[in-house]
């Protein structure tokens, strides 16, 4: 489905350095651990109590005891595993990377909006 340049990017995407993992991550790397859990527990509880559908989309199956956390805590969550083997499954199959996120939207049509917690 992707021309040939875009596929490639696919690839350089198999195997992201470091920099550029820890730069995608930087803002939960510099702040203290008790400030993130505390934002990340009041993030969940506010999405759980405006049962907002919630998608956790995954390259590779997920441990039962990460998804019964994830429930514990958002029961309205669904996991999904794409198989793509890497980081960017809404180029690997866009039309199927748009009817998920077309479910996740009809769901939350006519729920009310929620502001969650800044960073």
């Amino acid at each position: 489905l992707l021309p040939g340049s875009q596929r490639e990017l696919l690839v350089a995407g198999e195997h992201p350095s470091q920099e550029v993992v820890l730069s995608y991550q930087a803002d939960l790397l510099e702040r203290p651990l008790d400030d993130l859990l505390r934002w990340r527990d009041e993030g969940m509880r506010r999405l759980a109590e405006a049962g907002l559908p919630y998608l956790s989309l995954h390259s590779n199956p997920v441990d039962p005891a990460e998804q019964a956390w994830l429930a514990g805590r958002i029961p309205q969550a669904e996991v999904v595993v794409w198989p793509v083997g890497h980081h960017f499954p809404h180029l690997a199959d866009p039309e199927a990377f748009a009817g998920l996120l077309g479910k996740v939207a009809e769901k939350a049509i006519g729920l009310r909006p929620v502001s969650l917690p800044a960073l």
